[in-house]
């Protein structure tokens, strides 16, 4: 802390000896008696000097001398100056006690010094901080306040450097309380400090770190773009700083992971490549990166930002070896290369990385979390429920060191979805959509990746069930996730999450049979694949509820665009036996509503072309098509090809429930065959 008041007699010789034999004359207390209280003063003043000098040379008789001072003139003033020199000697706990003792007996003597006041409270947060005891920290509040509280009275403007001291004591209780009031008193004096001192870079760094703790704790996001402004301002005075640099560089990170921000990532890449510029073995410069680039990669599913992530965690752990810290980083992002890249070796890496750094630190939940995410990626490869039983265990250790975590809960989430959908299991679905809810509960601010993923096992819940209100609350969780997004500009919607959206809109389509549901899929999904053309599970999909709308409505336009994306499907691989099907089962559909008797070769010609799709897609293996050849040969009249078929689909397992069997339209003339009717007897024997 730097003394705002020496008194200096301006008569003091300067030359260390005329100096030190002034002082030899008056070593004793009797060598005082005889001087004036102005004399006396001016002897203790000498002492002080001495004292100071002697801190310079790392002298321990320095104290003795500052002792020398009160015991010649005990006064306010002296105490005052007394505790300041102490004071000055702030890497001492000892001395920081000393100047307590004195610049408290200083206000004694005058309670209306503002300055003593100032300076005990300043010391005291020196003690507060150095032994962590909010004690300390709120006694030193008391005294700033009296400080400012006195400058007040006596109509005087109050100094910068006792607003930004009470602002430390501030920003020092939150770090201790965790509480967000009193990071907010702190910018509220910061603040006002700085009015006077907007060139300070020290005050400007202290008011960003205060708004930063403040963003953390209420999560707003505005408060997280003022730090930053104040760590610009800072390093526009301190260029050089790089305490400053890393906080920046890890707002941003803050920033990009909370927003998806792309200027926020911008900033952040370059803010860490300056971290490292300036000091090539900072580690938090490589971790930064390393952090930032496996964020990038995987909600972009970039495998090159991904892969050099990975190096960049080498070049970290270079910088600080077996740093827990840095293990799970790279273990996190050697699992999510491993699982986009569908790389075995990748996962088992990573696993090994994440084990290491669970050896450092087995209590902590943040790597439990991973290691957990991990074997869940390996249950997927290998589709085996043993990984993800593995990572349930996992992560339930985890939430037993921090049952609060939001991350933990949406990976126990993800576990149990994913084996209720191996298993198809109900119960483990809705399981997994109640700590989908705890999860979004415990964020801070809403994560439209949690929506999302909600979505998609609300969808899986209503194809094992068949319940519309789980499709109606998947189809609200995608709408939701996409709006997150939305209400900030800067950011990008992943187009998976608008082809779930549009997936989730036509299945409600099935449900409540309303066009409006399938033309707003029709809707999202074109701008799915108008956005990647190549991406053919979207326009599979655009194309089923072009169909879907074609069935509804009867509206041979509408059939016969899914017919052209089928078409455009097939054509790009021509081995897809899935879409084969759908298209003879789309040209199917059109023969009947093409029926006239003035042309029936329009709907024999659409059966004739729906037969060659169906012969494709047997061909290549699909046994869904074996059902869809019965159908069409029963509208061709030619029932012993239809018989043939049908029985084919029996053998393969391939049939529909026996009710819908006996009420398809398309099997109608069959059914009056007594060919059918010995099937049927044989079907209900079983």
């Amino acid at each position: 802390m730097k003394k705002t008041i020496r008194i200096r007699q301006k008569t003091l010789p300067t030359d260390n000896k005329s100096f030190d034999e002034q002082l030899a004359l008056y070593r004793e207390p009797r060598d005082w008696e005889s001087l004036e209280s102005s004399d006396r003063e001016r002897l203790a003043l000498l002492f002080i000097s001495q004292g100071d000098r002697l801190v310079t040379e790392h002298r321990s008789d320095a104290n003795t001398s500052y002792e020398k001072a009160l015991a010649v003139s005990p006064t306010a003033a002296i105490f005052l100056l007394v505790g300041q020199a102490y004071a000055e000697q702030a890497n001492d706990p000892t001395c920081l006690a000393l100047a307590h003792d004195k610049l408290a007996m200083a206000i004694k003597l005058d309670s209306n010094n503002a300055e003593a006041w100032h300076c005990d409270g300043a010391v005291l947060v020196m003690l507060g901080m150095h032994y962590q005891e909010l004690g300390y920290l709120k006694e030193g509040e008391r005294c700033l306040s009296q400080a400012i509280s006195l400058h007040e009275q006596q109509g005087a403007a109050i100094p910068s450097a006792l607003l930004g001291d009470a602002g430390d004591c501030w920003h020092a209780m939150g770090r201790q309380s965790g509480e967000a009031y009193d990071f907010w008193k702190a910018v509220e004096l910061y603040r006002k400090a700085l009015k006077d001192e907007a060139s300070n870079a020290g005050l400007w760094s202290r008011y960003g770190q205060s708004v930063e703790s403040l963003a953390r704790l209420v999560g707003k996001e505005e408060l997280l773009r003022e730090a930053i402004d104040s760590y610009c301002q800072t390093l526009a005075l301190d260029p050089h700083n790089l305490e400053t640099h890393i906080h920046l560089a890890g707002l941003y990170l803050r920033l990009y992971n909370d927003t998806n921000d792309a200027t926020a990532m911008h900033n952040a890449e370059q803010a860490f490549k300056t971290i490292i510029n300036l000091e090539p073995k900072q580690v938090e410069g490589w971790l930064g990166l390393a952090i930032l680039l496996t964020r990038r990669g995987e909600r972009q599913r970039d495998i090159n930002a991904l892969k050099e992530s990975v190096e960049k965690y080498q070049q970290a752990d270079a910088c600080e070896p077996n740093a827990a810290v840095i293990l799970n980083g790279w273990g996190e992002a050697l699992t999510i290369l491993g699982a986009v890249t569908e790389n075995l070796h990748l996962l088992r890496e990573g696993s090994s990385k994440i084990l290491k750094a669970l050896e450092i630190e087995p209590d902590n939940s943040i790597i439990w979390r991973t290691y957990a995410t991990c074997l869940t990626e390996m249950g997927g490869y290998f589709n085996d429920e043993s990984h993800y039983l593995e990572a349930l265990d996992k992560v339930k250790i985890g939430l037993r060191h921090d049952e609060f975590n939001p991350s933990l809960w949406a990976v126990l989430a993800r576990i149990y979805c994913s084996l209720g959908n191996l298993r198809g299991d109900i119960a483990l679905l809705e399981e997994a959509c109640k700590y989908y809810a705890k999860a979004a509960e415990l964020y801070q601010s809403e994560e439209p990746h949690l929506f999302n993923e909600w979505g998609i096992c609300l969808m899986r819940l209503t194809e094992a069930t068949h319940e519309r209100r789980y499709i109606e609350e998947a189809v609200n969780k995608f709408e939701r996730a996409i709006t997150i997004n939305e209400e900030n500009d800067n950011i990008g919607t992943d187009m998976e999450w608008f082809y779930n959206y549009g997936c989730a809109l036509d299945f409600l389509g099935d449900f409540t049979d309303s066009p409006e549901h399938y033309e707003k899929a029709i809707k999202i999904l074109t701008h799915v694949v108008s956005a990647d053309p190549s991406f053919r599970h979207g326009r599979y999909n655009l194309a089923m509820a072009w169909a879907h709308l074609a069935e509804l409505t009867a509206e041979v336009e509408f059939f016969l665009k899914a017919i052209e994306h089928f078409e455009t499907l097939v054509q790009e691989d021509n081995e897809d036996e899935v879409t084969w099907n759908e298209l003879g089962i789309t040209l199917i559909n059109l023969s009947q509503l093409l029926r006239d008797p003035t042309h029936p070769e329009r709907s024999h010609d659409c059966l004739l072309q729906a037969e060659q799709r169906l012969q494709q897609a047997i061909a290549l293996g699909n046994i869904q098509a074996f059902y869809s050849m019965a159908c069409l040969y029963s509208l061709l009249k030619n029932y012993e090809l239809a018989m043939h078929f049908l029985e084919k689909a029996d053998h393969a397992d391939a049939l529909p429930a026996l009710d819908d069997l006996l009420h398809d339209e398309w099997l109608e003339g069959l059914r009056h065959t007594s060919a059918f009717r010995q099937f049927l007897q044989h079907l209900k024997g079983h």
